[in-house]
């Protein structure tokens, strides 16, 4: 349209460089540099210096992928002659180098901002796309073995396992979500709305309005996630904390001990948990529960300072000073700093 009224009798400068765009988008390059080179030209006559060093940006920037592409073309031209002309036999070892290749410079460019090789995992990558690059070239051509054509078909099994994997995946879904916006919700300390997600996730409340939730009603919830009760646990522990009245602190300590223990069904060495669960029986009063709770928790995580700190503040709310001293003791020697009495507060 642009172009017809164009030709009928000249057009502005802003609409060549509309027609310029258009052509530029519609794959047209030397049309577009055309277009832009008179729009800049109307714009300098104008006296917009401003505009016209867009168009002669945007000419250089058609200049250049015009040439990129032109280059580009020719050098595949190249390759696939080179390629049919070639007495080689045909290998994909050249592209799986090129491609570790490329693999190892995107790692060294993600290690200088984040630097992971302490971690082994991703060491053991490194290595195995060093070992990749030690190919010894190309193969040559000779009748395979059964071994061998055996191996080649392995080659599919990676992605019927990655499909394999997603299907697997997809019944625990809307129960993972659910935790995880119960874990935002716990983080934003909104814990009424935590308590909720969980029991979603569990399977316990459903909104039927929400595809998620019929989908996770279809498949029962997801009961394996030891999280979904750790937040429902802590939910009620810190709501429980803010109680003035006794009754009622203990009232929310119940269904949290509860939880928590449900929990621990699921990941029993949870030392976390097992601190929580410990401080909930403090505030119930039930204190050969709380002992046996730290108990556990020291002997699946012994170096951690923060469960000692906490087991010195169950022993002083028992009046035991002297186990207490000697506990405090040993935190002090595991974090070589002064304790910080933690969690004294929370069950004053």
């Amino acid at each position: 349209m642009l172009a017809g009224a164009d030709r009928e009798s000249p057009l502005s400068a802003e609409d060549v460089d509309r027609l310029a765009t258009c052509a530029f988008l519609l794959g047209d390059e030397s049309a577009s540099v055309d277009l832009w080179a008179r729009a800049h030209q109307e714009f300098q006559k104008r006296g917009d210096a401003e505009r016209a060093a867009r168009r002669a940006f945007r000419i250089g920037m058609g200049l250049f992928l015009i040439a990129h592409l032109r280059s580009g073309f020719r050098a595949f031209n190249f390759l696939t002659r080179r390629l049919r002309e070639s007495y080689v036999p045909r290998s994909n070892t050249l592209a799986l180098i090129i491609g570790v290749l490329c693999a190892v410079f995107g790692l060294m460019a993600h290690s200088v901002v984040d630097f992971n090789m302490h971690i082994p995992a991703n060491a053991l990558v490194f290595a195995f796309f060093f070992g990749i690059l030690t190919n010894p070239g190309i193969a040559t051509l000779r009748e395979e073995s059964s071994l061998e054509k055996t191996v080649a078909w392995l080659r599919f099994a990676l992605p019927v396992l990655g499909v394999g994997i997603c299907l697997w995946m997809l019944p625990k879904y809307p129960g993972e979500y659910f935790v995880e916006k119960s874990r935002i919700a716990l983080r934003d300390r909104h814990f009424l709305e935590a308590i909720g997600f969980a029991k979603r996730a569990l399977g316990e409340n459903y909104d039927e309005t929400f595809w998620l939730d019929r989908w996770n009603k279809r498949f029962g919830g997801e009961k394996q996630n030891p999280y979904a009760y750790f937040y429902i646990g802590e939910a009620n522990r810190v709501i429980g904390l803010q109680m003035f009245n006794k009754i009622l602190r203990k009232s929310y300590y119940r269904p949290a001990v509860e939880a928590y223990l449900k929990s621990l069904q699921i990941f029993p060495e949870d030392e976390n948990t097992l601190v929580r669960l410990a401080q909930c029986y403090d505030g119930l009063e039930q204190f050969d529960d709380a002992e046996k709770a730290f108990s556990k928790a020291i002997r699946c995580d012994p170096n951690l300072v923060i469960v000692y700190e906490l087991y010195a503040a169950h022993l002083k709310l028992q009046g035991k000073n002297a186990d207490m001293a000697r506990i405090t003791a040993k935190a002090k020697n595991l974090a070589k700093e002064e304790i910080l009495e933690l969690g004294a507060t929370d069950l004053k």
